[in-house]
């Protein structure tokens, strides 16, 4: 029974918080589609979820039976028609509540919800800041006091915001090479010889030229290896050598005769090192000592 009522008082929490972090985000988000007028007097201090519920009976089309006036205490599709600005009023106290705790009497002094020690911490606060310090005390403050405006400004002038500005002082274009800059003086000579008026009597013959195509070298036809699975045999001069592992297969053929012994060491990730300690003299086990 007691592991029962745990569970049950676990649960009542969870849904407690959720129910609190729901009126904590009805006070302080501002959605974007309820920054219209028609919820000027509505936002922060109704629900979200009413909020959602009126802009749905507002999108609505067809005869208004006034359902939702009736159901759910809020203004039907025919009353949001002919208002401007939802009144505060128009709303039922059921989605005017924001908090879990219990409602105080409107009729009778709140005690205990006075800002007046926290507005004298600010005020000293703000004397003796500097002059960054104070103006950013000021714009948070102002956020509070008008969450309807906004301290960003208009540029003074329109800024063109489409195409490439003109700017001809600076070139895309890169500078020349010399050797580009040798290639165009030549052909500007070539042009200014070929174009230059000739004498009298001076007759000019053109000569054709046949152009002579290429001999086209032949691809050259790769030799196909036949691949066998039997292993070359070392030539007639190594056939009388011992090695400690048969792997003189393994070895480039213009490479064997230079060859003087084969040692298979441990294949462990250290087969550099117990090599180089086998050639030095030191042994493969001794490997760590390179």
């Amino acid at each position: 029974m007691c592991a029962a009522w745990a569970t049950i008082h676990r649960c009542t929490l969870i849904q407690h918080t959720r129910i609190n972090v729901a009126f904590q985000a009805s006070i302080f988000i501002r959605e974007h589609t309820f920054k219209e007028k028609l919820y000027e007097n509505l936002r922060g201090v109704v629900s979200r979820y009413a909020l959602m519920l009126i802009a749905k009976e507002k999108a609505r089309v067809g005869k208004c039976g006034c359902t939702m006036r009736r159901t759910h205490g809020l203004p039907c599709s025919c009353q949001i028609g002919r208002m401007a600005t939802i009144p505060f009023t128009a709303v039922d106290q059921h989605w005017r509540r924001l908090t879990s705790t219990s409602a105080p009497d409107e009729s009778q002094p709140v005690l205990g919800l006075s800002i007046a020690t926290e507005l004298e911490v600010i005020a000293k606060m703000f004397e003796e800041a500097n002059v960054p310090r104070r103006q950013a005390i000021k714009e948070r403050l102002r956020e509070f006091a008008y969450p309807d405006q906004t301290s960003m400004c208009p540029p003074p002038n329109k800024l063109p915001t489409r195409g490439r500005p003109n700017e001809p002082k600076c070139s895309s274009r890169r500078i020349p090479s010399s050797w580009e800059n040798v290639d165009a003086i030549a052909g500007s000579k070539q042009a200014s010889n070929s174009s230059a008026p000739q004498g009298k009597g001076c007759k000019t013959r053109s000569v054709k030229r046949k152009s002579i195509p290429l001999k086209q070298s032949a691809p050259k036809k790769r030799s196909k290896r036949i691949a066998s699975n039997t292993a070359k045999l070392p030539p007639q001069h190594l056939k009388g050598k011992v090695y400690s592992a048969n792997y003189i297969h393994e070895v480039p053929e213009f490479l064997r005769e230079y060859v003087i012994d084969i040692q298979n060491v441990e294949d462990d990730g250290n087969c550099g090192y117990r090599c180089t300690s086998s050639l030095m003299g030191k042994g493969e086990q001794n490997w760590r000592q390179i």
